[in-house]
């Protein structure tokens, strides 16, 4: 996104092509800055500072491309109304999967949470959460996509004149990353500590004594793996593709596979109506994301070497 901003800004082509406005420069010296620091933290409470900053410029942007919509806008592209196949309803899916993984990190938020409310309370927050997401993809999606049609770009904001507001909005978006790596960050640090600390037979005491050098490292190699894909991969929406088939498993499979068990493991004396029918739930969501799965990362394969 930075890349884009100091296209708009920097008028300049002399200044424009300087090395310390390089893309992979800029990147590497504001991640390491930023966000790799915040990685090292070892609770999910300190980061809600930066998480109200991405909050508040999702907002943002979501309330410039509706007013950007009723604004003077270059021609419109085709609307399409329907897919041409029925099998392109399971392309976007990955995308959706992607978008609404923000229920991976709802447990240890709630495990960080001071005083651990009551559970119709955390349902009611991740309930708003949810309704949240759904709203501003909604908008997003319908207003940015009435405005240019079929000549709608990946990154919408890149399509709307380069005013002030819209590279507002383009940084705003790009803090907006940096601000949600370190808590995505966080809950795979902590399953791949939790698989750690289940093989290998090691104690809580011992745990403790070598915790710092895990987290320290494994934060270390998390951070460069992305930092090469970021530098490296010129369009992350081939990766998006790939990665939100993954997602199938958190958004279908897993909950299905963890409904499954604990109603298995309740072991009723008498099988009732509404145990068959979660047990009936639970099956339907592991063979759906099973299907989705499939689908969608053959589509997305297939899709990445079209491209190439």
């Amino acid at each position: 996104m930075w890349d884009k901003v100091f296209d708009y800004a920097v008028t300049d082509p002399v200044t424009r092509d300087s090395w310390f406005l390089d893309r992979r420069f800029f990147i590497s010296i504001t991640s390491f800055a930023v966000i790799l620091p915040v990685c090292f933290a070892k609770q999910i409470g300190f980061l809600r500072y930066g998480s109200g900053i991405g909050v508040l410029g999702v907002v943002y942007i979501v309330i410039l491309i509706i007013v950007e919509y009723f604004s003077e806008l270059p021609p419109r592209g085709y609307i399409k109304t329907s897919p041409d196949s029925w099998s392109d309803v399971f392309y976007v899916l990955p995308v959706i999967c992607f978008g609404y993984q923000c229920h991976i990190s709802s447990v240890p938020v709630y495990a960080g949470l001071r005083g651990r409310p009551n559970l119709r309370l955390y349902a009611m927050v991740a309930g708003l959460a949810l309704s949240t997401c759904f709203v501003t993809y909604c908008a997003t999606g319908v207003f940015g996509y009435l405005s240019f049609g079929s000549h709608v770009s990946p990154d919408v904001l890149v399509d709307y004149p380069p005013t002030g507001q819209v590279m507002a909005g383009l940084a705003l978006l790009a803090v907006n990353i940096y601000t949600s790596y370190p808590i995505l960050h966080f809950c795979g640090r902590s399953s791949l500590a939790t698989v750690t600390l289940h093989y290998s037979g090691w104690s809580d005491k011992e745990w403790n004594t070598i915790e710092r050098r895990f987290r320290y490292s494994s934060t270390v190699i998390w951070y460069a793996v992305s930092l090469l894909l970021a530098l490296f991969v010129p369009n992350i929406g081939s990766i998006i593709g790939i990665l939100g088939s993954l997602a199938a498993f958190f958004i279908f499979i897993y909950p299905g596979l963890a409904l499954l068990t604990l109603t298995l493991h309740e072991n009723p004396k008498e099988i009732s109506k509404k145990f068959k029918v979660i047990i009936a739930v639970s099956i339907f969501y592991v063979i759906l994301g099973t299907f989705i799965f499939g689908l969608s990362l053959s589509q997305s394969i297939m899709h990445l070497i079209k491209t190439i």
